[in-house]
């Protein structure tokens, strides 16, 4: 089972000209994911692993990130990941829009 530890859509921070889609955090205790998202994504993604360790594959290599490591996923970027019940990851996620995001990073 994946928990929604805490999820939270739709924020507009119109100052920074940023919109939050989708953020929160997510436990994969109980299971084993995986998911590669080709052509739907159009927003970045910010993924931080807070326990346990994360399966990315990017340009052909597969990464293990352990706790403390953070992934930043560009629009249209081919997001690939993964997290194992063995592992146990707590992962906070958000996935993020907007004119001021290049002025941000």
């Amino acid at each position: 089972m994946i928990t929604y530890l805490k999820n939270v859509r739709d924020i507009t921070v119109d100052a920074l000209r940023v919109q939050i889609n989708s953020c929160g955090l997510i436990a994969f205790q109980d299971v084993d994911y995986h998911i590669r998202r080709t052509e739907w994504n159009v927003d970045y993604q910010l993924l931080y692993i807070t326990e346990g360790v994360g399966h990315f594959y990017c340009n052909g290599s597969h990464l293990i990130a352990p706790a403390g490591s953070a992934l930043l996923y560009a629009p249209g970027e081919v997001q690939e990941y993964g997290y194992t019940r063995e592992e146990g990851a707590l992962v906070w996620f958000c996935h993020f829009t907007g004119e001021g995001v290049a002025s941000l990073l």
